[in-house]
């Protein structure tokens, strides 16, 4: 009889010594994210802010997609010069 209550006894730390450790795992893991997606969110803020944006409108765009600004040759340079 003594043996299954000092048994139950030594279960029931055991059980109340992994609850802890859970929740300290728990705890633990949540505070990391935490931090990750508080610097995540700095991280945007600085290099993505509404500061930093350009604005753009189509024609704008369009002038730059459409603007002939492509690198003249060494070989056509070399052709008009005789």
């Amino acid at each position: 009889m003594y043996q299954s209550v000092s048994l139950r006894l030594i279960m029931s730390d055991s059980k109340n010594n992994a609850s802890r450790n859970d929740r300290q795992l728990t705890v633990r893991v949540a505070v990391t994210l935490a931090c990750k997606i508080a610097v995540i969110a700095c991280l945007g803020y600085l290099f993505f802010g509404s500061d930093k944006r350009v604005e753009t409108d189509p024609q704008s765009v369009g002038q730059a997609l459409l603007a002939d600004t492509a690198p003249v040759s060494s070989v056509a340079e070399k052709n008009k010069s005789p």
